[in-house]
């Protein structure tokens, strides 16, 4: 269904010549997210392809070829870290979380597959407060500031980098 929900690009590396690993998670793996959620990223293409894109790998990469601390960039360009203990291999992402292999080498006409127990989710990255004018236009409570910032020519100066303070009344 994820897949079914992706871009055509997605499609495409998935369905084409190869040669790909895909990290796959299992039936189970989806279920342990709300659905709620499930529905709000099958919904949300560029999302979901981001998604899709971490459990991807240019290259065939079998179950042998992996080794402990071993780091792999995926097709989203998001690295994960192999971890190998006798014979259980996970792999951890850039969070921290580890997720279980729990089915290798699945051969395919353009790669292979590994099963894994959970759905690997990017990280988003963290952005900042945004500039004085930014926050104060997001908040929507300082048109009259902003205004008179503008008519004495700070509408220029209040969104370099600072740092300012700045004393704000609401409107």
């Amino acid at each position: 269904a994820a897949v079914g929900a992706a871009s055509q690009g997605v499609s495409d590396t998935l369905g084409g010549a190869g040669p790909i690993t895909v990290f796959a998670p299992v039936n189970d793996a989806f279920a342990k997210i709300p659905m709620a959620d499930l529905d709000a990223l099958l919904a949300d293409q560029t999302a979901l392809d981001n998604v899709l894109g971490y459990h991807v790998v240019a290259g065939q990469t079998l179950a042998n070829d992996l080794s402990d601390g071993q780091v792999i960039e995926m097709s989203n360009g998001v690295e994960l870290t192999v971890n190998v203990s006798g014979a259980n291999v996970t792999l951890t992402d850039e969070a921290g979380q580890v997720v279980n292999v729990v089915g290798t080498d699945i051969r395919l006409l353009n790669g292979t597959v590994h099963l894994i127990d959970t759905v690997l989710s990017p990280v988003e990255p963290q952005q900042g407060p945004g500039n004085i004018v930014e926050v104060a236009s997001d908040n929507g409570a300082f048109g009259s500031l902003l205004g008179a910032a503008v008519r004495v020519g700070l509408d220029s100066t209040l969104p370099s980098a600072g740092p300012f303070t700045v004393f704000a009344p609401t409107d």
